[in-house]
C-alpha cells in the first residue's frame, strides 16, 4: 500500500498495488495512471487537484475510488487503513476539518470492477458543516462493473456504480455502468442503482450508459432499483437563497441548473430509469429508457420509468392559488422533458384494476396514479415535448389510469406519442395546469384529460377514448 500526505506535483504511473485500501492519497496536483489496482483508491480530505486515470481498479471489500474520510473516531480510521499500517502520526496528517474538502477531480478512463461497495463514491461523513464538501468533480469514460455488493448490515444492502453526496458542479458522462447491486442480502431490504447523487448544486449526467443494476438476495428480501436517482438536487450557489427578482447578479440561484440528464441508456429491471427530486431548473432529454417489472417485491405504481419533482416556482405562479406573485426569493423551478423514448414493461401485471365504476371511494388512492409511465411535478412551468413513450401492462383489462401525469404552474404538452395496448388504460395523458394548460399536436392511444383555468387544446389525436364518467367524477371532483 502507499500513501500521499500533503504531496505537491507528485505523479504515480505503471504501478502494481495492493491493500485495504492500495492507496490514499492527499494534496495538489496529484496524478496517479496506467497503473494496476487491487484493495481500491482514497482521494483524503483537503485534495485539491487529482486526475485518476486509465487505471484497472478491483479486487476491493471497499469502494473503487472513495473520494473522502468517513467522519468516525480514529479507530474507524485505523480499520480502514488496514489496522493503522500508515501509523497514527500519519493518520493525524490528513486535515478533515469541514472546510477541507475535495475539490477539482477528475476519475476518468477506469475500469473498477468487483468492488465490495461503489465503483465510486463518497464516504458518509454525518455532521459535516456545509453543503460543499465536495466540488468539481468529473467521472468520464470509465467502466463501472459488478460493484456493490456488500450488504451494510443483515438486513440494509445499498450499493450500485456511482454513489456521490454533498457535492457541487458534478459531470457524470459517457460511463459504461453495469451490473451494480447488493449481493449475498437474505432479508431486509435492498437499494441498487446505476447513479445516486444525494445533496448535489449543480448535477450533469449525460451520454452514459446504466445497464442493469439491480440487487440479488434471499427471497425474503425487498428490493428496489433505480437507474440515475438525482435526489435533493439544486440550483444556484450553496447556501444563497436568492436575490429579489430585480437583478440577477452573478451567484444568484437562477444561474445554475439542478440537473441535466440527458442522452443516456438507461435499462432498469423493477424500477424507474430516472428520479429527480429538489429545486432549480432541470432538463431531461434525449434519454433512451427502459423499465421492465418482473420480479421486484417492490413495483411502483406511478412514475415508473421517470419520476420529477420541483419545489421551484415562477414569478407568477401564484395567479393559480389567487396570489399577485409568490415571495421574490424563491428558487424557480421549470422542468423540460424532450424527445425522451420510455418503454415500460409490466410482464407480471401486479397493478390493481382500474375499475370504470370506482363504486367504493376508498379504492381511488390507490387508483389514482396506477400504471403511469411519467409523473412530473412542478411550481414553474413544465414542458413536455417530442416524447416517445410505450406503457404495457399485461392483461386486458384498465390497469392504468394515465400514462403521463404533468401537474405545474403551467404545463405544456406538445408532439408526444403515447402508446398503450387497447383497453389497459383510461387516460394516455393526464394533466393540471394551475395557471395555464396548452395541450397540442399529441397522438396517444386512449383519453386526455386536461385541467386548468386557462386551457389551449387542439390538433390532438385520440385513438381509442373511453368515456369513463364515473371514474372521470371521483378522479378529478366533476360534477355531472
Amino acid at each position: 500500500a502507499v500513501a500521499v500526505l500533503a504531496g505537491r506535483s507528485v505523479a504515480l504511473r505503471d504501478c502494481r498495488l495492493a491493500g485495504t485500501p492500495a492507496l490514499v492519497v492527499q494534496g495538489r496536483d496529484l496524478v496517479f495512471a496506467d497503473s494496476l489496482v487491487s484493495g481500491g483508491v482514497v482521494v483524503a480530505d483537503g485534495t485539491d487537484t487529482v486526475d485518476v486515470r486509465d487505471n484497472v481498479i478491483g479486487a476491493s471489500p471497499e469502494m473503487g475510488v472513495q473520494l473522502g474520510l468517513p467522519d468516525t473516531a480514529d479507530d474507524e480510521l485505523g480499520r480502514l487503513f488496514s489496522g493503522g499500517a500508515f501509523g497514527a502520526e500519519r493518520l493525524a496528517a490528513f486535515d478533515r476539518s469541514p472546510g477541507a474538502g475535495i475539490a477539482a477531480v477528475r476519475i476518468r478512463g477506469n475500469a473498477i470492477q468487483g468492488c465490495g461497495r461503489a465503483g465510486v463514491g463518497t464516504a458518509l461523513m454525518p455532521g459535516r458543516a456545509g453543503t460543499a464538501e465536495l466540488s468539481d468533480l468529473a467521472i468520464t469514460d470509465n467502466r463501472i462493473t459488478g460493484c456493490g455488493g456488500a450488504p451494510l448490515t443483515d438486513r440494509l444492502a445499498v450499493g450500485g456504480g456511482i454513489l456521490l453526496q454533498q457535492a457541487r458542479d458534478v459531470e457524470i458522462a459517457r460511463n459504461l455502468i453495469a451490473g451494480n447491486g447488493p449481493r449475498g442480502l437474505q432479508q431486509g431490504f435492498a437499494l441498487s442503482a446505476g447513479v445516486v447523487v444525494y445533496d448535489c448544486h449543480g448535477l450533469v449526467v449525460r451520454g452514459n450508459r446504466v445497464l442493469d443494476n439491480a440487487a440479488e438476495g434471499g427471497d425474503e428480501v425487498v428490493r428496489a432499483a433505480g437507474g440515475v436517482l438525482g435526489l435533493m438536487v439544486a440550483g444556484g450557489e450553496p447556501g444563497v437563497q436568492g436575490p429579489g427578482r430585480a437583478g440577477h447578479e452573478r451567484g444568484a440561484p437562477t444561474d445554475r441548473a439542478a440537473a441535466t440528464v440527458e442522452g443516456n441508456e438507461i435499462r432498469v429491471p423493477d424500477g424507474p430509469g430516472i428520479v429527480l427530486f429538489g429545486v432549480g431548473p432541470m432538463a431531461v432529454a434525449h434519454n433512451h429508457i427502459v423499465s421492465r417489472y418482473e420480479a421486484s417485491a417492490v413495483a411502483l405504481t406511478f412514475g415508473r420509468a421517470m419520476l420529477i419533482g420541483n419545489l421551484g416556482a415562477a414569478p407568477d405562479s401564484g395567479l393559480g392559488l389567487g396570489l399577485r406573485q409568490f415571495p421574490a426569493r424563491l428558487l424557480h423551478g421549470p422542468v423540460h422533458l424532450h424527445d425522451n423514448q420510455v418503454l415500460v414493461q409490466d410482464v407480471a401485471g401486479r397493478l390493481p384494476e382500474v375499475s370504470p365504476e370506482l363504486e367504493r371511494e376508498d379504492a381511488l388512492l390507490a387508483q389514482l396514479l396506477s400504471g403511469s409511465a411519467i409523473m412530473a411535478l412542478s411550481f414553474d412551468d413544465l414542458s413536455l415535448q417530442g416524447n416517445q413513450v410505450v406503457n404495457e401492462v399485461a392483461g386486458e383489462i384498465p390497469r392504468i389510469a394515465a400514462s403521463v401525469w404533468a401537474v405545474g404552474a403551467t404545463v405544456r404538452a406538445h408532439g408526444n406519442r403515447l402508446t398503450e395496448a387497447a383497453g389497459t388504460a383510461v387516460f394516455s395523458y393526464a394533466g393540471q395546469g394551475a395557471v395555464a394548460h396548452v395541450v397540442t399536436g399529441n397522438v396517444v392511444t386512449h383519453c386526455l384529460r386536461t385541467e386548468g383555468t386557462r386551457r389551449a387544446v387542439s390538433d390532438n389525436i385520440q385513438l381509442l377514448c373511453r368515456q369513463l364518467q364515473p371514474f372521470e367524477r371521483m378522479l378529478f371532483h366533476i360534477r355531472a
